[in-house]
């Protein structure tokens, strides 16, 4: 809802400007490729970032593409977008997680969120929306389709999150269905910033220790969250709900977690093939392996791990395999030349 009220909002201003612009216009099929440039550039002149502007560009091509007569081609159709300025969110320590979720107690109503976030390492989005048809307590695990890319991921349910779901299991009672957080679905569906206004507030009192008392004030001098960057409006977001993400990847990595079981976790496709055709890992081995890797402050009371069976190992030539088609999926034109030079050490006889 808010995005496409966002989205109408952008719309609303681009036909304010062809009509006072190009009057004569009165059809989308008149629109020309100079108009809808020149209104780009006028978005541009507001300071919005390379990423925001092909945003919009991306908006207005399922626009013509929707409104236009058939036959008539798509004015920015073959129109390059602009190189963007990456954002890296930081990851947390351990140590920083333990005092994030001390002060999220402060806020009964995004701390089960937070607890979603550091466990599943799901995007903010699939965290509110979580359905309870999504949820398999008997065998600890989610399986969710993610809404950004349409995977289906499988999650471990760590002690600490079976802690906060058996609890609302238990309130909801035997015939639970719909949104396992309703009321926090509901905000993320019609107000998504209302959901970042309450994790940027539990995060930076808890990174500044500004936290006190038995309340939570929302503090806009949140310096331990945010970067200037170079180009845009507003400064980059460096540590957010997705650095709990970030954290949960590298902290799995860090301790030698496989990178197809992380993979199975955050629904990347880069060795979709592998996951999908070669490397089916039994649900034991998964759990023991992740288990073992992650902070005890997930896992709750110390666990003692049974042997899992071994996972198997990817044949070598899989691994360069995949690996390969890493490379050409990330492939650029300012990278092609190194990428070529790796493509063909990939090629070289083991």
């Amino acid at each position: 809802m808010w995005y496409a009220r966002k989205g109408r909002s952008f719309l609303d201003r681009f036909v304010a400007f062809l009509r006072e612009q190009y009057p004569k216009v009165s059809e989308v099929g008149q629109v020309s490729r100079s108009m809808a440039l020149a209104f780009l550039e006028v978005e541009s002149k507001r300071g919005i970032t390379g990423k925001t502007w092909n945003d919009k560009l991306k908006v207005l091509r399922r626009m013509f593409r929707a409104a236009l007569p058939s036959g008539h081609l798509n004015p920015l159709m073959d129109v390059s977008s602009r190189e963007s300025e990456t954002v890296f969110r930081h990851p947390f320590t351990p140590e920083e997680l333990k005092v994030i979720l001390e002060v999220a107690r402060l806020d009964d109503f995004i701390r089960p969120i937070l607890v979603v976030g550091m466990c599943t390492a799901m995007r903010r989005g699939d965290c509110c929306l979580l359905a309870w048809k999504d949820v398999d307590l008997e065998n600890r695990f989610l399986t969710v389709k993610t809404s950004k890319t349409g995977e289906t991921v499988s999650i471990p349910i760590f002690p600490m999150l079976e802690e906060e779901l058996k609890g609302l299991a238990k309130k909801a009672g035997a015939k639970r269905a719909g949104y396992v957080f309703p009321s926090q679905a509901k905000m993320y569906l019609e107000n998504p910033d209302g959901i970042t206004i309450r994790v940027k507030t539990v995060l930076a009192a808890a990174l500044s220790g500004k936290a006190s008392g038995k309340m939570l004030k929302k503090d806009r001098s949140e310096g331990v969250l945010w970067e200037e960057r170079k180009g845009g409006i507003r400064r980059a977001s460096v540590r957010d709900f997705h650095s709990f993400r970030v954290t949960w990847v590298t902290l799995a990595l860090t301790a030698g977690v496989p990178l197809e079981l992380v993979q199975r976790v955050t629904g990347h496709q880069t060795t979709d093939i592998v996951l999908k055709h070669y490397f089916r890992p039994g649900r034991e081995a998964f759990r023991s392996a992740l288990s073992v890797a992650m902070p005890q402050l997930m896992m709750g009371a110390p666990v003692v791990v049974p042997a899992a069976p071994a996972i198997p190992a990817l044949d070598p030539l899989v691994k360069r395999l995949v690996t390969a088609r890493g490379i050409v999926e990330g492939l650029t034109a300012k990278t092609w030349s190194a990428d070529r030079a790796r493509l063909l050490e990939l090629l070289m006889p083991a």
